[in-house]
């Protein structure tokens, strides 16, 4: 993903410093901050709730990483991290381009920046920085588009005889032949889903859809 956009945003550059995502104990990283260009503070050994607050200060900023589990060690822990950052900021890997990834030294050498041949967390982390303010990496999508279908009767069944529940197992036939029908759709264009359902003795008597796309898109597909 193109981030020229972004570039003009302070840039907060993160390595891992010591420690592990995955432990019970509070992993330690090494952190530069770019701002209009210059380097503003460069610091190693510090936490996470450290990085929060100097990222709560510099309000909408990038995050800038060549491996986002140094943050957390799932997505879900990511998502929750995420949601801790100002409004507006991003997080950046800047080591992957699409489906690409590459050892940060070589994404820093073709943009010409000196690398040394020894490995230290806070080089790495300004090269992080440095990389992200020239718009390299993609931005890491945490939350995607989504929508909701939900197959349903739209009218009460009222008590009654057999007639009743024929009308009922024919509901619930329909029901499972639309959510087939909606799912068909869905793999054909290779869109990713959820489904939920109440399964029932006709078939079913509900089905719930949670669709990661946008609402048109689904919207021109599913009809």
């Amino acid at each position: 993903m193109e981030i020229e956009k972004q570039v003009n945003l302070p840039v907060l550059g993160l390595d891992l410093h010591s420690g592990s995502p995955r432990s019970s104990k509070p992993c330690r990283y090494s952190v530069v901050v770019i701002r209009n260009g210059k380097v503003t503070l460069e610091k190693r050994g510090v936490q996470l709730n450290e990085i929060l607050r100097i990222a709560s200060e510099l309000g909408p900023c990038i995050l800038a990483t060549d491996n986002v589990f140094e943050l957390a060690p799932d997505v879900s822990g990511l998502r929750r991290l995420f949601l801790k950052l100002p409004s507006g900021a991003k997080i950046i890997q800047v080591n992957k381009e699409g489906a690409f990834f590459e050892r940060l030294s070589h994404v820093a050498r073709k943009e010409g920046l000196i690398v040394g041949k020894r490995s230290d967390s806070l080089v790495e982390a300004k090269l992080a920085a440095l990389l992200a303010s020239r718009g390299v990496g993609s931005e890491v999508i945490l939350f995607e588009p989504e929508c909701r279908i939900v197959v349903t009767r739209n009218a009460s069944i009222k008590k009654g005889g057999s007639g009743t529940n024929r009308w009922r197992r024919m509901i619930e036939a329909a029901i499972l032949n639309e959510a087939n029908r909606i799912a068909s759709c869905l793999d054909e264009r290779g869109i990713e889903y959820d489904l939920y359902v109440h399964q029932a003795e006709g078939g079913l008597r509900r089905a719930e859809f949670v669709v990661y796309a946008p609402e048109p898109t689904v919207t021109e597909i599913v009809r």
